[in-house]
């Protein structure tokens, strides 16, 4: 037999999904002023009720499935269930609220491993603010969860949840958090190339936090905008925006000063300016190294051994390329590291290491796919193509090419300066090889494919 505080703590316990720890149960299951959950929970512990697991020093508490069940049978008959319903999705609202601005500094993997534990109850608090009176919470766990799904490349996931929270709370005044949504949902939009929802998003943030005066967001967002204009080949609008965005972060001391000043490093680079796009980069990395987080840090290494590549300093760029892809490895950085791949590839090609490309690129194109980054796909494309006119595959190269160009199509960005001129060499020697009428063949059948026919094709290509 259970006394009344044990069932009352035990029936409270089924609004956790996949476990809790002791804070939280303390602090979602004390409806109504109980008091001191610990002794009631190890008992439920003594009785098998409830199991007990440590994990980096903290004690995380779960029930079997079929027990949660039973258990969440009852709270839902209990007058207490809307309140403690409440009661859990604020606990981790507010988790998510203390976590955000750890995500971009030096304590980034710690504060993503303690979200990616409550994974499961994260969802359940989305799910249960996803109603008009109680939008706001979900846009406050919208702007605050939107770099775990970056990070992730739970880009889909992420943009789904913020379009809902943004729906749910149409017709309400403005505020930070509905601002910092659309800036989240933009964001997200961007790094799938959706463009026609990240662009007119980050203009409108960007207004309304500007005449709010909340200056440090609006650079924030500024520098995102220019991420919009870098993407879609706009290098002088990217620059633009990148400045006026590192101009508003120097004056509010924002601390990621970095990330924007290797972005306008980035466009320089672009533009062809070597020396002084690895002079702005040195700043950077330098300040990631102090004080940014390990994402950010791995971005700006990324960076740098783009720049040393042009620069044709090889062991240089390799060696900050490795370091970038270790980290985010670590962080299990699902987002970033398709492109870091891709980069990691091409230094392989420009040094004609074609096998130890390909693995590369076959990764990179692997995760593309899966977080619906499909820039990232054409890119790792166009280097399985460079790949096969470099092994004398012509046919095959002139497929990937046409599949490649069938994807920046569609997402209207173009490829990187940094490396036409190697594509288009390939692109020639792959059309002079083959003849005209044989290039048009293959190229037909690359533009002619589904997306997961090319993906697959590139993955698997056929024995020669």
């Amino acid at each position: 037999m259970l006394t009344a505080q044990e069932q009352a703590l035990f029936r409270r316990m089924a609004v956790f999904a996949g476990g809790a720890t002791l804070e939280a149960i303390e602090v979602v299951c004390r409806v109504g002023g109980d008091p001191d959950v610990l002794p009631t929970l190890e008992s439920l512990v003594s009785k098998s009720l409830v199991r007990q697991t440590k994990r980096d020093h903290e004690r995380r508490f779960s029930m079997l499935e079929t027990i949660t069940e039973y258990a969440r049978e009852h709270l839902a008959q209990a007058a207490e269930a809307p309140d403690v319903a409440t009661a859990h999705a604020e606990f981790f609202a507010a988790l998510a609220e203390e976590a955000a601005p750890h995500l971009n500094d030096v304590d980034q993997a710690e504060w993503l491993a303690r979200l990616d534990a409550e994974d499961e109850n994260l969802r359940a608090a989305l799910a249960q603010s996803a109603h008009r009176s109680r939008a706001n919470r979900g846009l406050r766990l919208c702007k605050s969860l939107h770099r775990l799904w970056s990070v992730h490349g739970r880009l889909s996931e992420g943009r789904r949840w913020c379009t809902l929270m943004l729906q749910m709370s149409e017709g309400a005044p403005a505020s930070i958090a509905r601002i910092a949504t659309g800036n989240a949902l933009a964001v997200l939009a961007l790094h799938q190339n959706d463009y026609d929802v990240a662009r007119p998003l980050l203009e409108e943030c960007a207004a309304s936090l500007r005449a709010m005066g909340e200056l440090r967001s609006a650079g924030r967002v500024l520098n995102n905008l220019g991420v919009v204009h870098e993407f879609v080949g706009e290098l002088e609008a990217a620059r633009a925006s990148y400045e006026e965005s590192l101009a508003i972060k120097r004056e509010t001391a924002d601390p990621l000063v970095p990330m924007t000043l290797g972005n306008v490093a980035n466009v320089v680079l672009a533009q062809g300016d070597v020396a002084r796009a690895r002079a702005m980069l040195a700043s950077a990395l330098e300040e990631d190294r102090k004080h940014g987080s390990p994402e950010n840090l791995a971005i700006t290494l990324c960076k740098c051994a783009r720049a040393a590549r042009k620069a044709a300093e090889f062991d240089v760029a390799r060696g900050e390329c490795d370091e970038s892809i270790a980290i985010l490895r670590r962080l299990d950085a699902a987002g970033p590291l398709a492109e870091v791949l891709e980069e990691r590839g091409s230094l392989a090609l420009d040094q004609r290491a074609f096998v130890e490309a390909r693995a590369f690129y076959v990764e990179a194109l692997t995760l593309a796919v899966e977080t619906g980054n499909r820039g990232a796909v054409a890119a790792a494309l166009e280097g399985l193509a460079t790949i096969a006119g470099g092994l004398q595959a012509y046919g095959l190269a002139a497929r990937h090419f046409a599949a490649a160009a069938a994807v920046r199509a569609e997402v209207r960005g173009p490829p990187s300066p940094l490396d036409g001129a190697r594509r288009e060499a390939a692109l020639a020697e792959a059309r002079r090889s083959l003849g005209n009428a044989a290039f048009e063949d293959a190229w037909r059948a690359g533009a002619g494919a589904s997306l997961a026919e090319a993906v697959e094709f590139a993955l698997h290509p056929p024995a020669p």
